[in-house]
């Protein structure tokens, strides 16, 4: 009989694997047919029956064989096949940028969470705590240590006058904080990128053929110096005196992983190129009219 599908196989049998196990299901018709061979019965087939049923076994495996065949991808093929997966499954070069500028806006997050939350904590503990002597400074009068000076104003206006400063600390670094929250976008705008290529080529090496060499350390150097990083010249006092409190830098692995942001994304556009040279420290070149260009026209 003709076969039109292995599940017809699977059901006439009363076979145990499923259509999609070919091994499995050719070794249990293989089975059967042993089972059903003339050779059990001195060379002849017992009855018509019995034959019927070898030669339906014998169809059923031929069946699978030819399916299994079928299933089965060409070598020659293999290599296009694994190309074109790979290809799909690799992500567009924007879902990598997209992802990069996502994590390393992540660092930069943790950098500035980690350099105010101890500020943040001690500040606004301390204000907790004096915010409690004023609220009990009555029944700080009996104490052996602190009473006398509790009998007076001058104890409770020291309180206050503590209280008030530790809120201004608390309040300043929070406000410092956002401020850094916003530098932080400000990197990855197109206005700080043409910032920081801009100090960078000022400072430039010109070499041969109308170049000028700058490497990847000087990108990572500038994003570690704070007056740069930040670009806050034209800060209030009280801001720019506290770069002495909070140090306004990247944390190392940060900086070089924004560099490689933006350097990466400055060559791809044909801005600058990777300088041919061998060196252990990575070098970048930028053609002088597009130097002159970014220098004067957007200074």
């Amino acid at each position: 009989m003709a076969y039109k599908s292995i599940e017809e196989i699977i059901e006439k049998f009363n076979l145990l694997s499923n259509k999609y196990e070919f091994a499995a299901l050719r070794n249990e018709l293989k089975k059967l047919l042993a089972n059903a061979h003339p050779d059990k019965n001195g060379g002849d087939f017992a009855s018509d029956e019995d034959k019927l049923r070898y030669e339906s076994l014998q169809e059923a495996i031929d069946f699978i064989d030819s399916n299994t065949s079928k299933n089965l991808i060409p070598i020659n093929q293999i290599t296009d096949i694994v190309k074109a997966i790979t290809s799909v499954m690799q992500p567009s070069r924007e879902e990598t940028v997209a992802r990069n500028k996502r994590e390393i806006k992540l660092e930069i997050h943790s950098d500035i969470r980690s350099r105010y939350i101890n500020w943040k904590i001690g500040s606004g503990t301390f204000a907790a705590i004096c915010a409690g002597i004023i609220a009990f400074s009555k029944d700080l009068t009996d104490n052996p240590l602190v009473g006398e000076l509790f009998k007076t104003p001058i104890g409770t206006s020291m309180a206050a006058t503590l209280l008030f400063s530790s809120a201004i600390l608390f309040v300043f670094t929070w406000l410092r904080e956002q401020k850094d929250e916003q530098r932080k976008e400000w990197l990855f705008s197109e206005e700080g990128k043409l910032h920081l290529l801009r100090t960078v080529i000022s400072r430039a090496r010109r070499i041969p053929n109308n170049k000028y060499l700058f490497s990847f350390n000087d990108f990572v150097s500038l994003l570690n110096s704070p007056r740069d990083f930040m670009n806050d010249e034209n800060q209030n006092i009280p801001f720019r005196l506290s770069r002495t409190l909070f140090s306004a830098r990247l944390s190392l692995s940060t900086a070089e992983q924004l560099a490689k942001f933006h350097l990466d994304d400055l060559e791809n556009r044909g801005v600058i190129q990777r300088h041919t040279e061998k060196s252990v420290i990575k070098y970048y070149t930028i053609e002088e009219n597009i130097l002159d260009d970014i220098l004067h026209k957007y200074s």
